[in-house]
């Protein structure tokens, strides 16, 4: 796969005129060869693991591919941001933020796909949580400033809903959490 993909991936880089390293581009290759083992229509790994547990196939792996997006977006990290690969990076500490905020992108990634960060999000945060973790994929300070930012305020939003509500709260209803028992439980029961 590699020998066939590789080259035409270079070829079009270069049309387009986006330096990308070889090695960004063998890793692109194979990170989505890696995804064909869990993901349907190939599926090996979530068909084998449906036969295990004897789930339905086709369910096993639908839910492999919500599991795996994370992964579908990395190999893009790589292609656009071959820092990652600490590939000319001058000095340790650009090395280091190039790798925070590809870290903090991937986890608002992986909140917007599966709904959750302190609590589970509405259909509004969810996508702002995914244009945050959009905004720090690609690596510029005019991107990462603004997605820190807005994914600080809604994680600290989310932080106060959670404790405001006693808990993580459920998809549809109040804190899935029992109140806490005292004068301060029944104020807080009063309350909501």
């Amino acid at each position: 796969m590699a020998a066939l993909v590789a080259p035409v991936i270079a070829n079009l880089a270069g049309d387009v005129g986006i330096v990308v390293p070889m090695v960004a581009i063998h890793l692109f290759v194979f990170y989505f060869g890696i995804l064909a083992d869990d993901t349907p229509p190939v599926g090996l790994a979530a068909y084998s693991a449906s036969a295990i547990s004897r789930a339905d196939p086709v369910r096993t792996g639908v839910q492999a591919f919500a599991y795996d997006l994370r992964t579908a977006i990395l190999p893009f990290m790589f292609f656009f941001n071959p820092a990652l690969l600490l590939y000319e990076v001058e000095n340790w500490y650009r090395g280091a933020w190039v790798i925070f905020t590809a870290t903090v992108g991937i986890l608002a990634f992986v909140a917007a796909v599966q709904g959750y960060l302190v609590t589970w999000m509405r259909w509004y945060e969810r996508l702002l949580v995914l244009g945050c973790a959009l905004l720090l994929i690609k690596p510029d300070l005019m991107t990462d400033v603004p997605g820190l930012a807005l994914l600080a305020l809604v994680f600290l939003y989310h932080r106060h809903r959670s404790i405001a509500g006693g808990g993580p709260s459920a998809p549809f209803g109040r804190g899935s959490y029992p109140a806490k028992s005292g004068a301060a439980g029944r104020l807080r029961n009063e309350e909501c």
